[in-house]
């Protein structure tokens, strides 16, 4: 077929197309007649809708969301609006066509926010394949936002469990900074699901096909960190026996995520400013800077910013992983996604713990929303599996819930307490066990108070010995509501 715009033959040049052409039309927007026609034309043929229009402002006058694709000659006045096209039909792709000798016009059209460009003269094959690409890109972002949508609508993202408002804020942050390589602070209470985090940041990032590498800045005795993070070369000190690759090597091209890094000593943290800063490592004993590649996610429970000001955190270091702060919230800041959690769980243990448990009874979990969760999702975690292993009930109730997998604040006003229980949490580091079991003592003892005194703050305060405010912040930390107690 011979076509305006050159005297060229045109013939069809993909006769599988990947892409649903009839859904959306596409919007030529070309001065010059002849050529528009032959830009429609070429499309036509491939089985493509398009709509002809002859400068940038009759355009302007159109609703863009009902296309799927505007092609853009850059001719005239037409390149200083595609940032305007962009803004007004964001879910529309744009490409633009400029010609010879005006490659600039077509780069300064993608910093706009068109998706691609073509410059005349160019074949017909090369002008549909450009479309096709870009079209079937939009298709696959669309899929993996509808595949994300009902994830967090079924309330599992990427191993997040939740489905509440404020988990829902977090997953719509991860989405926006997993594809950057950005640096990622995770700010929350121990048990919150820091790693779940970096490990979405992770599969949802350009590196997810390479390495992940997770490490306890607490776990690790400050004798061996330096070895750990960075490696060491044979001989370095006594007992290094060879070389040792350092866990900032391990992930290099992929993902580094250092957990309570609030732990790490002042000499440690000068270090990891450096790699942060040059993104380079020198192994313990060794001469030669080693280049990496590398996402850095952190996290922390601890107050960084009142850890400067008391001189236990670098203010420098405080800013470069302070870009992008992620918060999790605490479990009693999210009560309302305690039965998804149960729900899940219960999934995940029931068949190790050989359990016939089904679930909770809803006069169970109205107990359990009662109880401040100090060790938050991970201590729910481990007290459900706890509960399935001790039960021999299809349900769980209330009145089941055993005493050495019961917290102790899951009582009802007119119930004796249960005791603190003596199962201890050994995967956890001493501290965050001693802090867990402090919030549940400080709890119960609010609670006989309130119960003591039927709900009469101003006794129960005095009775403890501290301040009005204070009492009110620790019943608002445990979720103990005074009217429980009248």
């Amino acid at each position: 077929m011979t076509l305006p715009g050159g005297g060229r033959t045109v013939t069809s040049v993909n006769e599988a197309p990947a892409v649903p052409r009839g859904e959306r039309p596409l919007l030529v927007i070309e001065p010059d007649r002849e050529k528009r026609e032959y830009l429609r034309q070429v499309l036509q043929i491939e089985g493509f809708q398009t709509v002809g229009v002859e400068t940038l402002d009759g355009g302007l006058d159109q609703d863009f969301s009902r296309y799927a694709l505007l092609l853009v000659s850059m001719s005239g006045q037409t390149a200083p609006a595609i940032a305007e096209l962009h803004e007004r039909a964001p879910n529309t792709e744009i490409i633009a066509i400029a010609e010879r000798g005006a490659l600039d016009l077509a780069l300064k059209a993608v910093r706009e926010g068109a998706a691609d460009f073509v410059v005349r003269p160019f074949d017909p094959a090369e002008l549909v394949q450009r479309a096709t690409r870009v079209l079937e890109r939009r298709l696959r972002e669309q899929e993996l936002a509808r595949l994300r949508g009902q994830m967090v609508d079924a309330g599992n993202f990427h191993g997040i469990i939740g489905r509440t408002s404020a988990m829902r804020k977090v997953f719509t942050l991860i989405d926006s900074i997993a594809p950057t390589d950005a640096t990622v602070l995770v700010n929350g209470e121990t048990g919150t699901g820091k790693e779940l985090v970096a490990r979405a940041l992770h599969d949802l990032s350009p590196r997810r096909d390479k390495p992940f590498v997770s490490v306890n800045c607490a776990a690790i005795p400050e004798t061996l960190l330096e070895s750990e993070l960075f490696g060491h070369e044979k001989g370095a000190f006594t007992g290094a026996i060879r070389r040792k690759t350092g866990r900032f090597e391990e992930a290099h091209t992929g993902t580094i995520f250092l957990d309570e890094i609030g732990e790490l000593p002042l000499s440690m943290q000068s270090k990891l400013l450096r790699v942060l800063q040059e993104r380079q490592v020198r192994r313990v004993g060794g001469t030669q800077a080693i280049d990496i590649d590398i996402r850095i996610v952190l996290a922390t429970n601890r107050d960084l910013e009142k850890m400067v000001k008391d001189g236990r955190f670098r203010e420098d270091l405080y800013y470069r992983v302070h870009v992008v702060p992620v918060t999790l919230p605490s479990l009693r800041e999210r009560i309302d996604d305690l039965p998804l959690l149960v729900e899940h769980f219960v999934g995940k243990y029931r068949g190790k713990a050989n359990s016939s448990a089904q679930g909770f009874s809803k006069n169970a979990l109205a107990r359990m929303s009662r109880y401040p969760w100090p060790g938050n999702v991970r201590e729910l975690e481990n007290f459900i599996e706890r509960a399935l292993i001790l039960s021999r009930d299809r349900i769980i109730d209330d009145v089941d819930l055993p005493e050495a997998a019961a917290p102790n604040t899951l009582v009802s006003n007119n119930a004796a307490p249960l005791p603190v229980p003596t199962v201890v949490d050994t995967a956890i580091p001493l501290k965050d066990l001693i802090d867990q079991l402090t919030a549940r003592l400080e709890a119960e003892y609010i609670t006989h108070l309130l119960r003591e005194y039927r709900g009469n703050i101003k006794k129960s305060y005095s009775h403890a010995g501290i301040s009005r405010r204070g009492f009110f912040e620790k019943m608002r930390q445990y979720n103990i509501r005074k009217e429980d107690f009248k």
